[in-house]
């Protein structure tokens, strides 16, 4: 299986998936992220989230039907190196926005986002 790496700022990141509109139907990888690193597998609409940094904060991401944006699925972890893959069925085709953020608590902090394709 092909991955395709995003190695950007969190703000080319931001920019790049939105202007692409998708990033294909292939394992999407989407480094660069602050505290962690997301893949997105559109076949199955399975996603693994692994924190990258002992920093205290869970890493998560939460997933976006553009079309029923009020449909939110998240999935996180804890721990440096540790990851979790969720498996959501959203319809063929549609574009999901995956907002990744750092949570401690109650705190939660904007981590990047990327829009991608089922």
């Amino acid at each position: 299986m092909s991955t395709r790496t995003l190695r950007t700022s969190v703000v080319a990141l931001l920019t790049a998936g939105f202007a692409a509109g998708t990033l294909g139907t292939a394992p999407a990888e989407a480094a660069g992220l602050r505290g962690g690193r997301v893949t997105w597998y559109a076949t199955g609409e399975r996603v693994r989230v692994t924190d990258t940094r002992a920093d205290g904060y869970a890493f998560g991401v939460r997933l976006y039907d553009t079309r029923r944006p009020k449909a939110v699925r998240t999935c996180a972890v804890n721990g440096r190196g540790r990851s979790r893959v969720c498996d959501f069925a959203f319809p063929e085709g549609r574009r999901i926005i995956i907002v990744a953020r750092l949570t401690k608590g109650s705190r939660a902090l904007y981590a990047g986002s990327v829009q991608v394709r089922s």
